[in-house]
């Protein structure tokens, strides 16, 4: 078991948080995030299995389970973690950012039916504004020991009983089965927060990616749709879900993309030198910082961010800080011509500062009354419209060519 991106042009820098947690952090503690295992050159490590006591508990914002899209409509259908499971559906456009669990930018067609997400939306269009995959909850792929007894609301997973409700949807592939119908003679993804399941994967077959001519990103880092992310040693293979992803390689000042396929008992081989850049170039990036007195550094060193910055083709850790705000981290994967990134910064909150709501709806519980945290559409995206400066960030973000230099 494995446990585990107007003329602006923005997709194929990708923003990931993924190697923030690979390289330990920048002194705030984060959820630890499921990766690792077969072929990423790091260690397998679980997120949320069993609660520690010693640590707080954590809040954890509005869930939403992706249940598929209408692509023809621009449509993606969600449920709400909670005990009613209400449906959702929104619109999509090429304003809406999706984001891997490990924060790198994806396509829509990265999600997978059973991936558990954090939305914003803005409440007006019912347009998602960002689609993440939630980093909060735990994810273990690929179980093959495992039993189910929906008697008592439970699930085994080697040894471990986790609750798994009577609405817990399981996916096939697009279809949703009743958790009745596992037998324990397959294969599965399971996801959930501490000892609670929210959502079920029937596994599909596996195939092989191999990456060839790999010198040039040889110690650097690859990311792979939502899926999984490691560094890149000599000639590394390794087996993946069947399935279509996002590839982004980087090491130094090289990085690229592609889409890759994934077939059954099929090896998919990816030559790295193609992404190699044989002439130097660079990237015109305007970071739209939230607070002009916040200070940003590009691996360590303080840049003026008043004007454009000009950045080789590459990996850079940018950091940016400011009184009273939460420290802004990210690792760019730079790759384009031009880019604009917003970094809207988080006022600190109080934890002391108890809300009305008591918490009841921290899991998207709507047993308690939608109203404890506002409207449903209001918990996904209307105050995140003000906290963020409304659609013009986003659309900052996402109102992109998306088309390759």
């Amino acid at each position: 078991m494995k446990k585990h991106f107007g003329n602006r042009i923005i997709v194929m820098l990708s923003i990931c948080v993924l190697i923030l947690s690979l390289f330990g952090g920048c002194g705030k503690k984060t959820p630890t995030i499921v990766i690792g295992g077969n072929g990423t050159g790091l260690p397998p490590v679980s997120s949320g299995n069993a609660k520690n006591n010693e640590e707080e508990e954590k809040e954890l914002p509005t869930l939403f389970v992706f249940e598929g899209i209408n692509e023809e409509m621009h449509l993606i259908n969600f449920l709400k973690i909670g005990k009613s499971s209400r449906k959702y559906v929104f619109n999509y456009s090429g304003r809406s950012a999706f984001i891997s669990r490990y924060g790198s930018y994806m396509t829509v067609h990265d999600l997978i039916p059973g991936d558990v997400v954090e939305l914003k939306v803005k409440e007006s269009e019912q347009l998602i504004l960002e689609c993440k995959i939630s980093a909060d909850v735990f994810r273990y792929d690929d179980v093959e020991e495992f039993s189910i007894d929906p008697d008592k609301d439970m699930l085994v997973v080697f040894g471990e009983k986790y609750y798994i409700p009577e609405n817990t949807p399981v996916y096939k592939g697009d279809e949703v089965i009743d958790r009745t119908r596992l037998t324990g003679n397959e294969m599965i993804t399971v996801y959930g927060y501490e000892k609670t399941v929210y959502s079920v994967q029937i596994t599909t077959g596996h195939g092989v990616l191999a990456f060839t001519n790999t010198t040039e990103f040889e110690g650097g880092y690859y990311v792979l749709g939502n899926l999984m992310a490691g560094e890149i040693t000599k000639d590394l293979r390794f087996n993946v879900r069947c399935g279509t992803y996002t590839l982004l390689v980087a090491h130094n000042e090289q990085s690229g993309s592609a889409e890759v396929t994934i077939e059954e008992n099929k090896v998919t081989f990816v030559n790295l030198q193609k992404f190699v850049n044989n002439e130097i170039k660079r990237c015109a990036i305007t970071f739209l910082v939230s607070d002009p007195n916040a200070k940003l550094t590009i691996n360590g060193q303080v840049v003026d961010y008043s004007k454009a910055i000009s950045l080789k083709y590459g990996m850079y850790r940018i950091v940016c800080t400011c009184d009273g705000y939460e420290e802004w981290s990210r690792l760019l994967f730079v790759n384009s011509k031009t880019a604009y990134i917003d970094i809207n910064l988080e006022k600190i909150v109080d934890n002391n500062t108890d809300d009305d709501d008591n918490g009841d709806d921290d899991n998207g519980d709507d047993d308690n009354g939608d109203d404890d945290n506002g409207d449903d559409d209001d918990d996904n995206g209307d105050d995140d419209d003000d906290d963020n400066g409304g659609e013009d960030n986003n659309d900052d973000d996402n109102e992109e060519d998306n088309s390759n230099d």
